[in-house]
């Protein structure tokens, strides 16, 4: 299997592993590790999906998205307003963004030097609520000194270098890891969830309360409606729960919220 295959069968995996979506309130377990999915065919171009997107890329864009940590170029650094539209690209299995065509080229180029700056910020970005203590491919301790790998647009922290390795090469293991993570996510962050109320509407949570793991963070709703609405434009609201977390008033709804 060529790299860009393995790459592609993996992210595909992940997509399937990554959201915990319309989740009861009481934790539930890890999700059981799907099945390898097939790549795009190398005889001919994937056909595309709308908005010029190739159909193997739609769902690794939209997997990794929720996770992505920069909103600004990759390419060329410019931090992006309400009137930008930055091109989603998918390199090695991966999510890039950049700010349009003229970006593509120069982000080629040096596609090495750039993976390692997003995989930096995605590291920064979710380091400090990692949940796990033990490696969740060996299920050893991580100890005081954990070894740092992505995967997609997720961190992963192992124990040894030969995990990483696994991680990097086989997409069921990759998939099973996050589905760990995201177990371990939602237990975490359900035990302090910092709203009693919809982030969509604003009604009280009820005991049958819907939740989804959006990218690392959880998000509550009263019904399967708020859901939806809340996933077309998740930038309408994530603030309000980021607000919620540090015990400060509500956060006004960003200009470019949903882009």
């Amino acid at each position: 299997m060529s790299i860009d295959s393995r790459f592609r069968a993996a992210l595909a995996l992940i997509a399937l592993a990554a959201p915990l979506a319309a989740q009861s309130a009481a934790p539930a377990p890890a999700p059981a590790t799907p099945a390898p999915a097939a790549a795009a065919p190398k005889s001919a171009p994937a056909a595309a999906a709308p908005g010029g997107v190739a159909a193997y890329e739609a769902p690794i864009i939209a997997a990794q998205k929720p996770s992505y940590p920069m909103n600004s170029c990759l390419a060329c650094g410019k931090v992006w307003g309400p009137e930008d539209h930055p091109l989603d690209l998918v390199r090695q299995g991966r999510l890039v963004r950049v700010c349009g065509p003229d970006c593509v080229k120069p982000f080629d180029a040096q596609a090495a030097k750039w993976f390692k700056v997003l995989d930096d910020q995605i590291i920064a970005a979710q380091s400090s609520t990692y949940p796990l203590t033990h490696c969740p491919v060996t299920n050893e301790e991580l100890g005081k000194k954990p070894k740092y790998t992505v995967v997609g647009t997720r961190l992963i922290e192992v124990c040894c270098n030969d995990c990483k390795k696994e991680l990097a090469t086989n997409p069921t293991t990759a998939a099973a890891a996050i589905a760990k993570i995201d177990a371990a996510l939602v237990a975490a962050q359900g035990s302090s969830y910092p709203l009693d109320t919809c982030v969509v509407d604003g009604k009280p949570l009820a005991d049958t309360h819907v939740q989804t793991l959006y990218g690392v963070t959880l998000v509550r709703f009263c019904s399967d409606a708020c859901q939806a609405k809340f996933l077309e434009a998740p930038r309408d609201y994530l603030p309000q729960l980021e607000a919620a977390r540090k015990g400060q008033p509500a956060a006004p709804k960003p200009a470019d919220a949903g882009r």
